[in-house]
């Protein structure tokens, strides 16, 4: 028997983009043949083009619709369609993306816009009921676009799906496990038109110029020769940075073989200089970190990494020397460490976790993903991957050195720092002040690992009377005091410590990673010089508990709530009367919710009143609960409670008995019966409450019996 067939939704974490996390069921399903002719661009026909004053703006040739404009510009057909308030299914494939806010139009409705990289996409929209017209726009308010597009296809639907639109901010502070088991974060090149040097961003100095199409270090005819007259920097753009910064470049030597990138500004230059013939750094100045990487056929990958404050240029050329070299794919980002290239045109090129990408996660080591929402958190760690002193940022080493980028982090880069006590007969201590406020609980973590010896790792929450140590062999908490403590295993030996805990001192308090002697459980002793520990990602947030890691380079960072989860199921053919609703979670840990905001709710209305509620019900509920409020306020019929770390919950409703039943983990909890609940046609998800993380929600337009209510719920 399978049950799912029943189903009218079946959201199982698995494909999301564009902001969107996309359900298994409803599946549209087409009532219509193919509406558009010459969707494939073959021949030169069945379009009609509008220039908007640019005659030579629009081609179609070669099987594709090119756009070459800075003005309006459009090509639109009639389709064969009698619904203007139809619901359609458009395919299309951008083959090639400079620039312009493309967007199409169906019947006079609203904009929808294209995407801004190369792809296939699929969107689903509904006729806006004027006419039959399908336009495509190249660019729009009279900015033109630069693109081309292939096998554009529309076909009217039965239904538009049903998948959660998602909302969590405008940043890239959020993380997630990934399906290997690493930290993925959200990353950006910040520059524009990355491997576009003919374009007018890059600037060139006394007469230097860039010519394109030549072999690169991927073997493609991507990569440019620049040519520089005369010696001192050739090609720069001008940028404004502040915090921790990666500069990467691909170089091969031509006439010129030693390099300098750096950064500039009015106060100071952040350097490192290279020679692209043996391969080697040359010198450098003010910077973190340099590399060079050889990638075969004479061509390096060169980085640097910084702090930087208020720089005016990015930079990159022959210091001493007129001549030339070839250049690809330039990009500076956020870390410690050079990523994967991030290709930029008009905008910024992003990747990882956006904005507001729905973060399916896999920790625990979990084969299939859950849906992970959480509260808004902010890490008040400025430099959350950086553990060198530096006393103007408030960070101090006691007789503990530091190397960077000494090994590979849970993010699965190279840029964990070792930690290593020295031998002074004293204590070793890495200290980091923050600024707090008195009398608010605080949570303290960082990623770990133990590099040698058998030290113990402490973790002082604000002062040393809220503390935590660590076992790092066995992965075990050795003692408290005035603190709660936890120890989560990640793979490769690395754990993530942390301590909770109330400080009670002033508003800039100290947050220690201190040495402990395993043998005497002190931290005052002689050290050996070689025993120390592996760190990476520290963060200090307000709260009872600690969230997904949220990466800092300069500056307190804020991760919104993961919210707006918000479906109408009644277009799915559940009116809400009887009715079943199946979730499965996993990570239910015990811990002190964030607020009294929901996490799930059925209902029929934006409000409480009669309508059944998932969530950590009050400050004492450690775990999620089962509410009920009738539609008078009234908590009338008893819910129920969870007690696990995993959990299915089935909640099903019988119109005409009245009857509704709670099931949890295989067993039937609760058996009461109420006229006073509206329909359950609306369900809504956030992480606002406190975090949960939803492996699996179907919902069926029917009641099940209790045979199939326990088969779905048994863990």
């Amino acid at each position: 028997m399978n049950l799912y067939n029943d189903a009218s939704l079946v959201m199982i974490p698995s494909a999301i983009k564009d902001g969107k996390l996309y359900n298994l069921k409803p599946k549209p399903k087409p009532i219509s043949t193919e509406l558009v002719t010459n969707g494939d661009f073959r021949t030169d026909s069945d379009w009609t083009k509008y220039y908007a004053g640019d005659n030579n703006s629009i081609t179609i040739a070669n099987g594709v619709l090119s756009f070459d404009s800075n003005t309006n510009q459009n090509v639109q057909q009639t389709i064969s369609s009698s619904n203007l308030n139809g619901f359609y299914k458009i395919t299309y494939t951008i083959t090639s993306y400079t620039r312009g806010n493309s967007h199409f139009l169906l019947g006079g409705g609203s904009n929808i816009y294209l995407g801004f990289e190369t792809g296939t996409y699929t969107k689903y929209v509904q006729g806006g009921g004027n006419t039959n017209n399908f336009v495509i726009y190249g660019g729009i308010y009279g900015q033109g676009g630069q693109l081309s597009i292939d096998n554009i296809s529309v076909v009217e639907v039965d239904q538009l799906p049903a998948d959660f639109t998602f909302n969590r901010g405008s940043n890239l502070s959020a993380s997630r496990v990934d399906v290997n088991g690493l930290i993925e974060k959200g990353r950006e090149n910040l520059l524009t038109y990355s491997n576009d040097f003919s374009n007018g961003v890059w600037n060139y100095q006394s007469g230097g110029s860039a010519t394109g199409s030549q072999i690169g270090y991927d073997g493609s005819n991507n990569a440019w020769l620049i040519n520089q007259t005369t010696g001192g920097y050739v090609t720069y753009q001008n940028k404004t940075f502040n915090g921790v910064f990666n500069f990467s470049a691909y170089v091969k030597a031509g006439t010129i073989d030693e390099i300098q990138i750096d950064f500039l500004s009015l106060q100071t230059i952040n350097y490192g200089r290279f020679n692209l013939t043996s391969g080697t750094d040359i010198s450098s100045f003010n910077i973190i970190d340099k590399n060079i990487t050889d990638v075969g056929e004479g061509w390096y990958r060169i980085s640097i990494t910084a702090d930087v404050s208020s720089t005016l240029y990015v930079r990159i050329g022959s210091i001493t020397t007129a001549g030339n070299f070839y250049i690809q794919d330039v990009q500076v980002e956020k870390g410690l460490v050079a990523t994967d290239y991030i290709e930029s045109g008009a905008t910024t090129g992003k990747a990882g976790i956006l904005e507001d990408l729905p973060r399916l996660d896999y920790s625990g080591g979990a084969s299939c993903p859950s849906l992970l929402l959480e509260p808004t958190r902010t890490n008040l760690m400025p430099y959350s991957e950086l553990f060198y002193e530096d006393s103007s940022n408030n960070r101090f080493n006691y007789r503990v050195t530091t190397v960077e980028n000494s090994v590979i982090s849970p993010s699965g880069n190279l840029n964990a720092t070792s930690l290593i006590e020295n031998s002074t007969t004293d204590t070793h201590v890495m200290r980091n002040t923050v600024s707090i406020t008195q009398n608010l609980t605080y949570t303290f973590s960082v990623f770990a690992k133990l590099k040698s010896g058998d030290r113990y790792l402490r973790l002082n929450l604000g002062n040393a009377n809220i503390m935590a140590t660590f076992n790092l062999i066995n992965k075990t908490v050795v003692n408290t005091n005035n603190a709660e403590a936890n120890i989560e295993e990640f793979g490769n030996d690395w754990v993530r410590l942390s301590v909770t805990g109330t400080p009670t001192s002033s508003t800039n308090d100290d947050f220690d990673l201190r040495f402990i002697n395993s043998n005497t459980d002190t931290d005052y002793y002689t050290g050996d010089g070689t025993s120390g520990f592996y760190v990476w990602g520290i963060q200090v947030e307000q709260g009872n508990y600690s969230t997904s890691y949220i990466p800092t380079y300069g500056t307190s960072v804020t991760r919104s709530t993961d919210r707006n989860l918000v479906l109408d199921l009644s277009d799915s053919g559940v009116d809400g009367k009887s009715v079943t609703h199946f979730f499965h979670f996993t990570n239910n840990k015990s811990l002190v919710r964030e607020s009294s905001a929901i996490n799930v709710r059925l209902s029929s209305n934006v409000n409480n009143l009669g309508s059944v509620r998932i969530y950590r019900s009050s400050t004492n509920a450690k775990r999620l609960a089962v509410v009920f409020q009738d539609i008078n306020g009234n908590f009338s019929i008893p819910g129920a409670n969870t007690s696990t770390d995993e959990v299915k919950i089935l909640v099903k409703r019988n119109w005409t008995t009245k009857l509704i039943n709670v099931f949890i983990n295989g067993v039937k909890i609760t058996n009461p019966t109420s006229d006073l609940f509206n329909t359950w046609h609306r369900i809504e998800l956030e992480g606002t409450g406190s975090t949960i993380n939803i492996n699996e929600y179907a919902v069926f337009p029917k009641t099940l019996t209790d045979s199939e209510c326990i088969a779905l719920t048994t863990i």
